[in-house]
């Protein structure tokens, strides 16, 4: 067997809270840690959704795509 489950899934987003809410009333998950870099433009959040399972939710501040900014903060996390 190749894969026995997930540990993290990486999505952006421009809006964390509706986000968060979202998994938060619908599949009762647990919003964890917030971090921002380069002056908020970069944000991350944490929301667990299993017992060893979580999203780890990007919002970048600027166009539609992610930024370069951003992808160095997730090979850092």
């Amino acid at each position: 067997m190749l894969l026995n489950g997930v540990n993290h899934v990486a999505i952006l987003t421009h809006d964390t809270d509706r986000l968060a809410a979202f998994y938060r009333e619908v599949f009762d998950a647990e919003i964890g840690s917030h971090l921002e870099e380069f002056d908020g433009a970069v944000q991350l959040t944490f929301i667990r959704i299993g017992q060893t399972a979580e999203l780890n939710v990007f919002q970048v501040a600027g166009p539609d795509r992610p930024s370069r900014a951003a992808s160095r903060v997730a090979r850092r996390v």
